[in-house]
């Protein structure tokens, strides 16, 4: 009976273990609200990641108009209260006509945004940050709303063994709010990282529809704008793990990625 109990216990953890390595609860929180700062409209996303031993470095990033060099918003990085990582992005709506379609058509390692983003129905633009890292702005701008940030960091060029490839966790909040967060890696320096994505939806309801709408379009297109037009957030849940996405990566490069995130402790700078 001992030896029965035992392998029994061994084969839990077997499968317990197996289940680790294909999911993960990377993304554990997000809000988004478009609010008014000094009469202009502003898309603000918070997002909370669990990223093991690994820490961002805290600092503030400015976002500039590449064609102007006027300021377009920030993205802070920092600690939250319960020691995950939090990236906080706040992009003047004006930003969807300052970005580059090219640049918000792929990751800094060459693959295109996963679908997952709401992107294969809406037009992504991407505004050059740091060396190279982007924030991405798209959407209709009314009813759909889409924002994100991909961080770039030099000390992940050691997971270039994985090859090209995306790890993404995806999550769905509510009816009006959808993330995605997660790793991409290329053999090219310089090019890896980490990137988060959040998708607006405006309710199904017709009236409300139509009202979100109107409200939302004020807030991004003029300078007249309620505060705040659009508020909505979401945590994981009681369910353990996200909706894993995997591109051009093996099990054993996943599982290269994953003892990355739990091996030595280290902070590391986004570029």
């Amino acid at each position: 009976m001992i030896q029965k109990a035992q392998y029994l216990a061994g084969l839990v953890f077997l499968v317990q273990s197996m289940t680790a390595c294909s999911n993960s609860q990377f993304l554990k929180s997000m809000s988004l609200s478009v609010t008014d700062q000094n009469n202009q409209s502003f898309i603000n996303l918070t997002t909370e990641v669990a990223m093991g031993n690994i820490a961002l470095a805290e600092l503030t990033i400015p976002i500039t108009d590449p064609k102007n060099g006027k300021e377009l918003g920030s993205v802070a990085l920092q600690t939250a209260a319960d020691g995950n990582q939090e990236i906080v992005l706040s992009v003047n709506s004006t930003a969807v006509l300052s970005g580059n379609a090219s640049l918000g058509s792929t990751l800094p390692n060459g693959r295109a945004i996963p679908g997952a983003t709401g992107v294969s129905t809406s037009a992504l633009v991407g505004i050059p940050v740091l060396n190279n890292s982007v924030v991405y702005v798209g959407g209709d701008m009314k009813a759909h709303i889409i924002v994100g940030m991909a961080i770039t960091i030099q000390a992940f060029d050691t997971l270039s063994v994985i090859g090209n490839s995306n790890i993404f966790f995806q999550e769905t909040f509510n009816t009006s709010l959808s993330g995605l967060a997660g790793l991409y890696t290329s053999t090219t320096p310089d090019q890896s990282g980490i990137a988060v994505f959040a998708e607006y939806t405006a309710p199904a309801t017709t009236t409300t529809t139509t009202a979100v709408a109107a409200v939302a379009s004020k807030a991004l297109l003029s300078s007249e704008a309620a505060s705040p037009a659009i508020s909505v957030s979401g945590k994981v849940g009681s369910h353990q793990y996200n909706t894993k996405i995997t591109e051009g990566s093996s099990t054993s490069g996943e599982q290269t990625a994953y003892n990355f995130f739990y091996g030595e402790k280290q902070v590391v700078r986004p570029q």
